[in-house]
């Protein structure tokens, strides 16, 4: 009797402490979106509505590219928290690095011999052992991933600034680097 009012308790909790959180949430998103809306527009004096702001001529911190964390500035690129200063970029490129077939060659391999020694010897202990190698090897192929890194070449020399299994998403933000670059490094009238 008492198992089952504790778990009763419990879910009346839970349930409270979800409709709480979710309350919460819209609340936060309801004001930000009412803030975004009044950052971009201004009460009109005389009348009272509310107008659209003009857009400004010059922005220094315009950010051109802002996606998955990585934002690239008139000024800089920012990845992962490293900051490369566009002055200081000299190139950059995108890298595929294939997956890595050393391990799970070696731990299949080396299951399959632990399996063929049980089995000879007659031990379950190495039959399982050698299957359990196997199946390692076998999901240690199966869960890498091919990655895309983005190498930015600075006077001292080549740093990763970004890696992601998406290319496009790689290949995007060279592009905007080297976008930004031909802006800043454009003449000013």
């Amino acid at each position: 009797m008492f198992i089952r009012s504790f778990f009763a308790l419990c879910r009346d909790f839970s349930s409270k402490l979800r409709a709480l959180f979710v309350r919460t949430a819209w609340m936060v998103i309801a004001r930000s979106l009412s803030a975004g809306e009044r950052s971009r527009h201004f009460r009109h004096s005389k009348s009272g509505t509310l107008r659209p702001l003009p857009p400004l001529a010059f922005d220094s911190m315009e950010t051109p590219f802002n996606d998955r964390g990585v934002s690239v500035t008139r000024n800089a690129l920012s990845s992962a928290g490293q900051v490369f200063p566009l002055r200081e970029i000299v190139d950059v490129r995108v890298v595929t690095v294939p997956k890595n077939k050393v391990l799970p060659v070696t731990l299949s391999l080396l299951g399959i011999a632990g399996v063929i020694v049980g089995a000879i010897w007659r031990s379950p202990v190495g039959i399982v052992c050698g299957t359990m190698l196997a199946v390692v090897g076998w999901l240690t192929w199966l869960t890498q991933d091919i990655t895309h890194r983005l190498m930015v070449q600075t006077a001292n020399g080549d740093r990763e600034a970004l890696m992601s299994v998406d290319r496009e998403f790689v290949e995007r933000v060279a592009v905007a680097v080297n976008e930004a670059k031909a802006t800043a490094a454009a003449p000013k009238v």
